[in-house]
C-alpha cells in the first residue's frame, strides 16, 4: 500500500522509477513464461519422435521375429521326417526315435522356441518337443495327461493358420503364457510355441539402449488381450484407460495422455503390420519434464535475481533521467516566482506544472499573434480601402513601403492595376449576418484561389454584399489578364452557384499602369455596376460591353414612341401594352444609365397620370397600386424586374374592370328580380315592359339576367306567378279563372300550358289531387 502511495503522490520520479521496474519485470515474466511452455512444447514434441522411434524399431523386431517363426512353422512342416509324422497312420519305433530326435533337435537349435506339438489326424497321435512323453494318443486320453495343443483345439476347433496367438499353458499347476503359430492341413496341426519372454526381453534391451524411452511397455494383440511376461498388467490400473483411448482414437499409430497431477501419464502405440499387434509404450510426465521442470526452478530463480538487479538499474536511471528536470523546474519557478506544491499529495507532479507553464506561455503567445494578425488584417484593409478610394494620396516611395511593410500581395514595380467587383445577389434573403460573412468569405477565397495563380491578388470587403478584389500584374501581362478575366470569372460563378447556390455580378475596371490610378478603376467599376440596370444582376460588366451605352447620347423617349404607349394604356388591351412595353424597354436599354433612370421615371408618371384619368384608381387595390407604382419602379435591379411590375398594375387594372362589371351586372338581376317578386300580378310585366322602365334594350337585360341566374327572364316570370298559383289552389276556394287573373295571366290556354309543363299536371287536376290527400 505503501508503493502505491507513493505512485499517486504525483512525483514524476517515483512514476518513473516504478514504470520502470513494472515494465521490465512484466517483459520478463511474459518472456520466461513464453519460453518455458515453448521449451516444454518443444520437449514433448522430441519426447514423441524419439519415443515414436523407438517404438518403430521394437515393432520391426517383432515382425522380423514373425517372420522368423513363420519360416520355421513352414520348412519344419516340409521336412520329410516331419511331415512324416504327420501323415503317417502306422511308424515304425525306430523311424519314429529318429524323427522325434530331429524334431527335438529343431525345437532346442531354435533359442526363441519354447515347444512345437504335431498332431497327426491319421492316429490320432500328439508329438512333443521337449517333453519326457514325446507322444500322446487319443487311445490314451483315458490317462488324464493332456498337452496344450490338445486343449487348445477343444476350445477352438478352427484354428488360424500363420498366425501368432496368445495361448494360456497350464503345466504342473502352474498357468504360462505363449505365443503360438499353427499349420494345419488336412486335419493335422503343428504348433510353434513362442517364449513370450524372449519377446519382452528383447523390447526391454530396445528401451535400455534408449535410456527407457517407453518407459512401461505393453503388447496388445488384434484381440485387444494385453501380453505380458509376467503376471499382472505392467500399466496396472491404467490398462482399461490406455485400451479405451487405443480404440476411441484408431489408426495405424498415435499418442494421448491419460491421468492428471502426479499420475499424468503420455501413451503413444504403433501397429504391427505383420501381426496386427499394437505396441504401447506409457511413459509417466515427471519423467518426461523432469529436467525441465528443473530448468523452471533455476529460471525463475534467476529471473527474480534480474528483475531485482532491474530495480536497482531503474532507480540509478530514473535519478539521471530526473536530473535535468528537476533543474529545469528550479529554473522555471525562479523565473515565474511559483510556488507550486510539486511533490505533495495535493500538489502538482513536474510534467504537470511544466505543461500548465507552457500552457500559459501558449495563451499569452497566441493572444499576441492574434493581436498582430488582427491589427495586420486592419492595417491591410485599410490600405486597400486607401488605394480605391484616394486619388493620388500616395507618393510612389509611400506606395512601395506600405506595400513591403504590410505584405501587400501586388506588384509594386512596373505593375498593371485592374479592379473587379463581386456583389453577391440575394445575400441578406433569410440569412444570419454570421451565414453572411462566411459566404462573402468563402466567395474571396475561391476568387483568390482562381485568379491568384496567374495574378497577384488582394480582396477587401464592402458594404454588406460587395467584394473587392485589387488584381495586379506586371505591365506586360495586363492585355493577356484582361482576355482571361472572363473565363476566371466563370469558374468563380459556375463554383459559387454548384456549392452555395448563390448568383454573383461582376464589374471589371480597365487595367491602369500606376498605383495612382487605382481609385479610377475603381470608380470606373463601381459605375459599371449600375449597368445592372441593363445588362441583369447575375452579368460580367466589362468596359467593352457598356462601351456602346456610354457613347448613347439619348435622353429620353420620341413624342410618337410616348403617344402610341398612352393609346395602349387607354386601350385597355393587355397585349397591345405588353407589345409596346417591350418596344419602350428595348429601347431605354441602349441608354446611359443615369439617362435610363430619367427617362423610366418619365415613362412611369405619365402611365400613372393616364390611369387617372381614366377613373381606373375607384377599386381600393388600383389605387394603392398606382401610389406606390413609381416607387416601386425605382426599386427594381433591372428591366427585367420593372416589366414584372408594369405587367402586374394592368393584371390588376384589368381584374379590377373585370370585378366592377360582374358587380354591376348582378346588381341588375338583383333589382329585376326584386320588380317581379314586387308586380307578378301585372299583366303587363314582361321584358320589355321591364326594358322601358329600366331605359335598357331588352336584348341587354336578357343576356345579364341569363348570365347571373342561368335562366331567361321570362321563364322568371313565370316561375314566381305559377308558386303564387300553387299558393292559392292549396289555401284558397277561389276558382281556376280567378286564380289565373290573381298572378298575372290573361290567357286561361296559356296559364294551363305553363302549369302543366311546370308540374306535370293541370291546375283543376292539382287542386283534386290536394283534395284526396286531405280526405
Amino acid at each position: 500500500m505503501r508503493i502505491l502511495g507513493y505512485y499517486r503522490s504525483r512525483k514524476y520520479f517515483m512514476r518513473m522509477l516504478f514504470s520502470f521496474t513494472l515494465l521490465v519485470s512484466v517483459f520478463l515474466i511474459i518472456f520466461c513464461s513464453l519460453l518455458y511452455t515453448y521449451a516444454k512444447n518443444t520437449a514433448m514434441h522430441l519426447q514423441q519422435e524419439s519415443t515414436s522411434k523407438v517404438l518403430r524399431q521394437v515393432n520391426y523386431n517383432i515382425d522380423n521375429l514373425y517372420a522368423t517363426v513363420a519360416n520355421l512353422a513352414v520348412s519344419t512342416f516340409s521336412d520329410r521326417d516331419i511331415a512324416a509324422l504327420m501323415q503317417s497312420s502306422d511308424i515304425d519305433i525306430f523311424d519314429l526315435y529318429n524323427r522325434l530326435h530331429k524334431f527335438d533337435y529343431i525345437t532346442n537349435t531354435n533359442l526363441f522356441i519354447d515347444s512345437m506339438i504335431l498332431y497327426n489326424s491319421h492316429n490320432g497321435c500328439y508329438y512333443i518337443s521337449p517333453r519326457s512323453v514325446p507322444v500322446q494318443c487319443e487311445a490314451d486320453a483315458d490317462s488324464g495327461d493332456t498337452n496344450i495343443l490338445q486343449t487348445y483345439m477343444k476350445d477352438h476347433p478352427n484354428v488360424e493358420n500363420m498366425k501368432l496367438i496368445p495361448v494360456q499353458a497350464t503345466e504342473d499347476d502352474r498357468q504360462r503364457q505363449l505365443l503360438s503359430m499353427f499349420n494345419q492341413v488336412q486335419g493335422s496341426v503343428l504348433m510353434v510355441n513362442v517364449k513370450t519372454q524372449w519377446i519382452f526381453d528383447n523390447v526391454q534391451t530396445i528401451n535400455e539402449l534408449a535410456d527407457r524411452m517407453l518407459g512401461e511397455v505393453m503388447i496388445v494383440d488384434a484381440a485387444g488381450t494385453v501380453l505380458s511376461a509376467q503376471q499382472g498388467d505392467p500399466a496396472g490400473d491404467d490398462t482399461q484407460s490406455i485400451l479405451s483411448g487405443i480404440e476411441s482414437r484408431g489408426g495405424s499409430e498415435g499418442h494421448f495422455v491419460i491421468g492428471s497431477g502426479k499420475d499424468k501419464k503420455m501413451v503413444m502405440y504403433v501397429t504391427s503390420n505383420g501381426t496386427g499387434w499394437k505396441l504401447v509404450g506409457v511413459q509417466s510426465y515427471q519423467v518426461i519434464f523432469g529436467s525441465l521442470s528443473r530448468i523452471g526452478t533455476y529460471s525463475f530463480l534467476l529471473l527474480s535475481g534480474f528483475i531485482l538487479l532491474s530495480v536497482l538499474a531503474s532507480i540509478v536511471i530514473s535519478m539521471r533521467l530526473y536530473k535535468p528536470i528537476g533543474s529545469m523546474i528550479q529554473s522555471i519557478r525562479g523565473a515565474s516566482g511559483s510556488q507550486d506544491g510539486i511533490g505533495s499529495g495535493r500538489g502538482r507532479d513536474e510534467l504537470s506544472f511544466i505543461s500548465s507553464f507552457n500552457q500559459g506561455i501558449l495563451e499569452k503567445l497566441t493572444l499576441l499573434e492574434t493581436g498582430k494578425k488582427a491589427a495586420d488584417t486592419i492595417a491591410k484593409d485599410y490600405l486597400l480601402r486607401r488605394l480605391l478610394l484616394e486619388r493620388n494620396q500616395m507618393s510612389r516611395d509611400e506606395f512601395l513601403e506600405q506595400v513591403r511593410l504590410h505584405g501587400l500581395k501586388v506588384v509594386a514595380s512596373d505593375g498593371a492595376y485592374i479592379v473587379c467587383l463581386i456583389k453577391i445577389c440575394d445575400l441578406e434573403r433569410n440569412r444570419q449576418p454570421a451565414e453572411q460573412s462566411l459566404l462573402k468569405f468563402a466567395a474571396r477565397n475561391i476568387a483568390e484561389e482562381i485568379m491568384g495563380r496567374d495574378l497577384s491578388i488582394e480582396s477587401a470587403s464592402l458594404g454588406d454584399d460587395t467584394v473587392a478584389l485589387l488584381l495586379s500584374t506586371p505591365s506586360g501581362r495586363a492585355r493577356a489578364a484582361e482576355e482571361e478575366l472572363p473565363e476566371w470569372v466563370g469558374k468563380l460563378r459556375d463554383i459559387v452557384r454548384s456549392y452555395y447556390g448563390l448568383e454573383l455580378c461582376v464589374s471589371v475596371s480597365s487595367a491602369v499602369r500606376r498605383h495612382e490610378r487605382i481609385a479610377d478603376a475603381y470608380e470606373q467599376a463601381l459605375l459599371q455596376f449600375e449597368y445592372r440596370m441593363t445588362y441583369g444582376k447575375t452579368a460580367l460588366l466589362t468596359p467593352g460591353k457598356v462601351e456602346a451605352n456610354e457613347r448613347n447620347a439619348r435622353t429620353q423617349i420620341d413624342y410618337q414612341t410616348e403617344k402610341r404607349w398612352l393609346e395602349c394604356v387607354r386601350s385597355g388591351n393587355r397585349s397591345r401594352i405588353e407589345a409596346q412595353l417591350i418596344g419602350i424597354f428595348k429601347e431605354l436599354s441602349s441608354y446611359r444609365h443615369d439617362h435610363l433612370l430619367q427617362s423610366l421615371q418619365y415613362v412611369t408618371a405619365i402611365t400613372v397620370n393616364a390611369l387617372r384619368e381614366m377613373n381606373v384608381d375607384k377599386a381600393h387595390a388600383v389605387k394603392a397600386s398606382l401610389l406606390s407604382f413609381n416607387r416601386r419602379v425605382m426599386e427594381q435591379e433591372t428591366l427585367d424586374d420593372v416589366w414584372v411590375v408594369y405587367t402586374e398594375l394592368f393584371r390588376e387594372i384589368a381584374e379590377s374592370r373585370q370585378t366592377s362589371v360582374e358587380d354591376k351586372n348582378q346588381i341588375l338581376a338583383e333589382a329585376l328580380k326584386e320588380a317581379i317578386e314586387k308586380h307578378y300580378a301585372d299583366p303587363n310585366l314582361s321584358l320589355q315592359f321591364l326594358a322601358s322602365k329600366l331605359k335598357m334594350s331588352s336584348a341587354h337585360i336578357s343576356k345579364v339576367f341569363k348570365q347571373c341566374e342561368s335562366v331567361s327572364l321570362n321563364d322568371y316570370i313565370n316561375k314566381v306567378r305559377i308558386t303564387r298559383a300553387i299558393e292559392e289552389l292549396q289555401n284558397t276556394d277561389r276558382t281556376v279563372s280567378q286564380i289565373m287573373g290573381d298572378v298575372g295571366f290573361v290567357s286561361e290556354s296559356y296559364f294551363y300550358k305553363v302549369f302543366k309543363s311546370t308540374l306535370g299536371i293541370t291546375p283543376r287536376e292539382f287542386r283534386t289531387k290536394q283534395v284526396l290527400n286531405h280526405e
